[in-house]
């Protein structure tokens, strides 16, 4: 391991259950890490440790729903090695909310202050709205089920590892792929473009360039189509519904005008269950992984190096106040087993050593080392 990546191994290491530390620099350090990790053929084996550790530290209802390093490492990993599936199973959808709004702009819309004045009922709102969402979000659930074959294994393989420990610590849930599952492929993964679907799947098309431009034509992000704000805010009741469907969740109190939707919603859970159920599969053979855009391992170290420097302190003093030994897990298709691993003190002299070997940073912007 190059000594500046002790403070990246170092730092995931530690950030257990629900604790989160306030790095500044969380976003960036982690794209660092997966893509060094998986140009090295690491990043799987590594995510099955600190996926496994996270779900047997973490309050069922908080798997994956924190803003910590795991969460973000995870988001990353899926989105570098997918691309390709994700692009294939949500620029359809993209596409087809653009054509609705194009033709009716208000027709994912529930909230009748939101709409123009016209003779439309509250009842014919809410129809007209749920009819669209539903139709909309039951095309993308068949899309995956259609599609999950072209999932990549890896993603697969780590989707069961997950099952697996949400078995592990929570004996007593009935649906374990559902628990580990919903926040990993809807919420750090599938749901983000429908979001933010020009900058989303912008970036993943730029740094996997064998994605396609067909995909970035068909979601209308740099194609003929364009995302007005109908659209963005159509999308957006499309991903939110999404996200309560996953956790099987009706619209409450603050949403009373898509409570409407429930019933749709109480309909697809099974299906739901069955889908994530899929996804925890392990295929005898399945497609490889999206190849990653080549790096400049120097520069990437380098820009570690400098993080490593200019946080050292702030990384101390979080592992010296931890006091729970860390542990890894490895895994198989069906199996994981867990071995003890340095105390939180011994990274803490493992990096400080890497960081004297290393000498000083190269004094530079970190906006611009980011971007190249």
């Amino acid at each position: 391991c190059p000594p500046e990546l002790m403070f990246a191994f170092g730092f995931l290491s530690v950030i257990k259950g629900d604790q989160q530390l306030g790095f500044p620099h969380l976003h960036d350090l982690m794209q660092i890490t997966t893509r060094y990790t998986l140009q090295h053929n690491t990043a799987l084996p590594l995510l099955v440790s600190l996926t496994h550790d996270h779900i047997t530290t973490t309050p069922q209802n908080m798997i994956f729903r924190l803003n910590n390093a795991v969460s973000h490492y995870l988001a990353f990993y899926a989105r570098q090695v997918g691309c390709q599936y994700l692009c294939r199973v949500v620029a359809p959808i993209i596409q087809h909310v653009i054509a609705i709004t194009n033709v009716d702009p208000y027709g994912f819309e529930f909230d009748k202050y939101k709409l123009p004045a016209s003779n439309m009922t509250v009842q014919q709102i809410e129809a007209r709205a749920t009819t669209n969402t539903a139709m909309v979000i039951t095309e993308f659930i068949d899309t995956l089920f259609e599609t999950i074959h072209l999932c990549p294994r890896s993603l697969r393989i780590l989707c069961n590892s997950m099952k697996q420990s949400v078995a592990q610590a929570y004996p007593d849930e009935t649906h374990c792929a559902s628990r580990a599952l919903s926040p990993f492929l809807f919420l750090r993964w599938l749901v983000p473009p429908f979001t933010w679907p020009d900058t989303i799947l912008t970036q993943i098309l730029s740094t996997t360039p064998t994605a396609g431009a067909s995909a970035s034509a068909g979601a209308g992000v740099g194609g003929g189509n364009v995302v007005t704000p109908y659209a963005r805010r159509s999308m957006i009741i499309v991903a939110q519904t999404l996200q309560c469907l996953s956790q099987g969740i009706d619209y409450g109190a603050k949403s009373l005008d898509r409570q409407c939707l429930n019933p749709f919603i109480h309909e697809t859970i099974p299906r739901m269950h069955q889908l994530f159920e899929a996804f925890a599969e392990v295929p005898d053979e399945g497609p490889d992984d999206d190849p990653v855009s080549p790096v400049d391992e120097a520069h990437m170290l380098t820009l570690l190096h400098y993080l490593t420097q200019t946080h050292i302190h702030e990384l101390e003093h979080f592992l010296l106040s931890t006091t729970t030994p860390t542990t890894t897990a490895t895994t198989t298709t069906t199996t994981i087993t867990t071995q003890q691993q340095p105390t939180p003190r011994q990274v803490a002299e493992d990096i400080q050593s890497a960081l004297d070997e290393l000498g000083p940073a190269p004094q530079c912007s970190l906006g611009e080392m980011i971007q190249k």
